[in-house]
């Protein structure tokens, strides 16, 4: 999976339009001193980390995105365009591809907004915004982005599932039944007298 840095992060959010109060947005990648009101702070609080099993792996990535802003209009109009900034900066994220389309994949994105009321009252909304990509161990097993079912369906061109998981059960399998005066029947030997006992082999796809 592709690294992505704070900087790509901040490129993509230059992208988005937000209300007047906050035409004049300034971007870091790090924690200011004295920042200029309002402004987002761009922070990777969780570098390229890998998770391997036996079936697959997976890469995930975190950053925060966190939107300062102060109060100096009345509460309605500044509570108004500090929804209207957080869904527009959400917007920007959920546009731009981060994992290239075909591939397995998780993003997790949460606002959390809190009032700041040392040194200037206003507020903090912070993004938390994961990437996961998800792949095979060994390039060619059961979960993976090129595994996929097709399936005859009748009509022009060919019906395609994809498929994410694959489970096996393979063995005998047994069920209660009832007979003629509301017996529930479990033990096998009975059941080959009032029921039935199956051999079943059944694959499940998910």
């Amino acid at each position: 999976m592709q690294s992505w840095s704070q900087a790509d992060v901040i490129t993509q959010l230059k992208t988005g339009t937000y209300p007047t109060t906050q035409k004049g947005l300034s971007y870091y990648q790090q924690k200011q001193k004295f920042p200029i009101y309002p402004f987002v702070e761009v922070r990777k609080v969780q570098s390229n980390s890998a998770t391997t099993d036996i079936q697959k792996e997976s890469e995930e990535q975190v950053f925060e995105i966190r939107f300062y802003m102060k109060y100096t209009a009345p509460e309605s109009v500044e509570e108004a365009d500090r929804i209207a900034t957080e869904n527009e900066i959400l917007a920007r994220i959920t546009a731009k591809d981060w994992i290239p389309t075909g591939v397995i994949q998780l993003e997790s994105k949460t606002w959390n907004t809190s009032i700041i009321e040392d040194p200037i009252y206003g507020s903090k909304s912070v993004l938390r915004f994961s990437i996961k990509d998800v792949d095979t161990t060994s390039g060619s097993g059961l979960i993976g982005a090129d595994d996929k079912l097709e399936l005859n369906s009748g009509i022009a061109g060919t019906f395609t599932i994809q498929i994410l998981g694959l489970q096996t059960n393979q063995g005998f399998s047994m069920d209660p039944h009832f007979n003629d005066v509301r017996e529930k029947i479990y033990d096998p030997n009975q059941l080959v007298k009032f029921g039935e006992f199956p051999d079943t082999r059944r694959f499940n796809l998910v």
